[in-house]
């Protein structure tokens, strides 16, 4: 059976071809070990405790090899030509009318009474952002001197982020993503697991239902384009609500990721750990820094039922997952994570 290797850094290869340190891919490949039966490949050596933890939780002998072939986990680098094409955010301008590209700051259309957000074409999902007014424009040009063309749209003030995850058989799923200040992944919520679609979002009635329409529309175009353009494999595409004189929109699409993403880790463990729970969180938290992390975790959950700990304790984050019967009982399992892991700083509310 050939190894996998969960190539984290698959926009750096895709577009810079250039690998990442090994700490990227190594923040989430545990996450393998909990869904395949596949070895892992990987360099790193894990404890002895956190792999017997593994063998607990799935029932089976994890497997880490460091030699021999290997197949991409994480995104395929396979056809780079499609796949950096529809991991671009160019991809997406089309279906925005305040989305604009430039390659220089002379073609920047901007209005005075508003903040822009200007961010790279290529690279990792929730970095090289940077926000900026008409009266500061120029502080882009180093930016975009690295970045050789920027995307810039207007800084809208939003309120939920959502995404759809599109398999190959065309099944698709509806989560709530969480995502801090910096525009950085924190986590994934599932209202409903049993029915993960767009009427099961919890802010689904915040919104006129007419928009909700126009959105679904606009959805199947993006889905369109994709297959369209030669697309036939999974992907994901993220999409927000926002605020805009005293009335909540819907941005579509602010980024198509071509490749597995965390809200799909979210949803194969949740259906893997807590299928007979409706409600799940999937949630990051700051590593705690300590030799001992993982069985001070450990010790720390035994009065949290529900709650699983994934995380080796030696990488980026924390990671957990949390299973509930209602929002209700979900946010007072996730207070007492918090409580009892106030060393995690969950960096988002819930």
């Amino acid at each position: 059976m050939k190894s996998i290797k969960v190539n984290a850094d698959y926009e750096m290869v895709l577009f810079d071809n250039k690998k990442a340190s090994k700490v990227i891919n190594q923040s989430i490949e545990f996450l393998a070990l909990y869904l395949e039966d596949s070895p892992l490949f990987s360099e790193k050596v894990y404890s002895k405790e956190f792999l017997t933890h593994v063998r607990k939780i799935t029932g089976r002998e994890p497997t880490i090899i460091n030699r021999g072939d290997w197949e991409n986990w994480w995104g395929e680098l396979k056809d780079l030509p499609l796949e950096q094409t529809l991991n671009s955010k160019e991809f997406i301008i089309p279906f925005s009318s305040e989305s604009q590209l430039i390659t220089s700051i002379q073609e920047i259309a901007v209005s005075p009474d508003r903040n822009y957000l200007a961010k790279s074409p290529y690279g990792m999902s929730g970095q090289n952002f940077l926000s900026f007014s008409s009266k500061d424009q120029d502080k882009l040009g180093p930016f975009l001197a690295r970045s050789r063309k920027l995307v810039v749209e207007p800084l809208y003030r939003r309120v939920k982020d959502f995404s759809h995850y599109v398999f190959s058989n065309g099944a698709q799923i509806s989560y709530q993503n969480l995502v801090d200040k910096n525009f950085q992944y924190k986590g994934t919520i599932f209202h409903d697991l049993t029915c993960p679609d767009l009427q099961h979002l919890s802010f689904y009635e915040d919104i006129n239902v007419e928009e909700w329409k126009i959105f679904e529309q606009e959805l199947k175009k993006i889905v369109m384009a994709i297959r369209k353009a030669g697309g036939g494999s999974c992907f994901s595409i993220d999409s927000f609500t926002y605020l805009e004189e005293g009335r909540l929109k819907i941005r579509a699409a602010c980024e198509v990721n071509y490749r597995k993403t965390m809200g799909l880790m979210a949803f194969l463990l949740s259906q893997k750990f807590f299928k007979e729970l409706p409600w799940t969180l999937f949630i990051l938290g700051k590593p705690l820094g300590r030799s001992d992390s993982f069985t001070y975790v450990q010790e720390k959950l035994r009065p949290l039922s529900g709650c699983l700990h994934l995380s080796p304790g030696d990488t980026r984050f924390e990671v957990f997952l949390i299973g509930a019967k209602s929002h209700e009982e979900g946010l007072q399992k996730f207070n007492q994570l918090q409580g009892l892991l106030p060393e995690c700083q969950f960096s988002v509310k819930i």
